[in-house]
């Protein structure tokens, strides 16, 4: 099962362990590319993510691949597949979201590369 994480993260796999890297911001997706009847994804607390136990679902598992969910709010996001055995091949990821940086009122910075502004 292929996850990735978009905005300075990724999921590397090595031996069939899957490894997140990173961080993702809120409104960012998680992206699951898994086939539908092989694989799930189930949104755990994180000490049923410890325990390795689906029974601390705090979401409907998703069972049709491949899949986005939505990463609306800031925290910890923990996610196991909940087919026999796959969460102890690897198939578990924790997904840390922070929030966006407020704007602060001042204008954007000038694109790299753009011209310089007309003297006057």
């Amino acid at each position: 099962m292929d996850k990735k994480v978009r905005r300075g993260g990724g999921i590397e796999e090595s031996d069939g362990i899957y490894v997140s890297w990173g961080y993702s911001c809120v409104g960012d997706p998680a992206e699951f590319n898994f086939q539908t009847r092989s694989h799930d994804v189930v949104a755990v607390t994180k000490s049923g993510y410890d325990a390795c136990s689906g029974n601390d679902q705090i979401a409907s598992p998703v069972n049709n691949g491949p899949a986005n969910i939505p990463l609306s709010s800031a925290g910890g996001y923990y996610y196991i597949c909940s087919f026999s055995g796959h969460f102890y091949a690897g198939q578990k990821l924790t997904i840390n979201v922070e929030s966006l940086p407020s704007s602060s009122g001042n204008a954007p910075s000038p694109r790299l590369g753009a011209p310089p502004p007309p003297s006057s």
